[in-house]
C-alpha cells in the first residue's frame, strides 16, 4: 500500500471525489475492514491493571 491508500479509503467510504489522479488510482484497503456488522455500542471491559507502582523489568520484552 501507499500513503494515498488512506486518502482513497476515506474517499471511497464517504463517497467523496478524488483529490488527485494518484489517490483516484490507489487501492482503498477495504479488504481490511468489515462494515457489514454494526459498530460496538459499548466498548469491551478492559482488564484490571496493577496500580501498586512496582515494575518487574524481567517481564519486559525488547525487540531483537
Amino acid at each position: 500500500r501507499e500513503f494515498t491508500s488512506i486518502l482513497k479509503f476515506i474517499e471511497t467510504r464517504y463517497s467523496l471525489t478524488p483529490l488527485t489522479n494518484r489517490d483516484a488510482e490507489a487501492d482503498d484497503m477495504r479488504e481490511f475492514f468489515d462494515f457489514s456488522a454494526p459498530a460496538w455500542l459499548t466498548p469491551p471491559v478492559l482488564p484490571d491493571q496493577p496500580t501498586n507502582g512496582v515494575v518487574d523489568r524481567s517481564l519486559q520484552k525488547y525487540p531483537g
